[in-house]
């Protein structure tokens, strides 16, 4: 029996996979939602940590788990909550 506040290691649970997927693309979503911003607005913002352009429909094809977003935006929206956390 598991007891409230025990470590549970999941990866030995037959059967268990954790699934980043979904965790990435709920970061992104979570993250234009806590800025309060457009896709296009938050594609920009984007585009100026990353180095590239992401297109808005590229954008919501993120957020509703259609394609995984690449490593450095998972980064990049890590790093634009954590700056309007740091301003609040």
């Amino acid at each position: 029996m598991i007891r409230h506040g025990q470590v549970v290691q999941l990866g030995g649970r037959a059967g268990y996979q954790p699934d980043f997927r979904a965790l990435a693309c709920g970061e992104v979503s979570s993250a234009r939602a806590a800025l309060g911003l457009g896709v296009a607005e938050f594609a920009a913002r984007l585009g100026h940590l990353v180095g590239w352009q992401p297109a808005p429909q590229v954008i919501e094809s993120w957020e509703r788990g259609m394609a995984p977003p690449p490593g450095d935006v998972v980064l990049a929206v890590r790093a634009c909550a954590a700056w309007d956390e740091g301003r609040a």
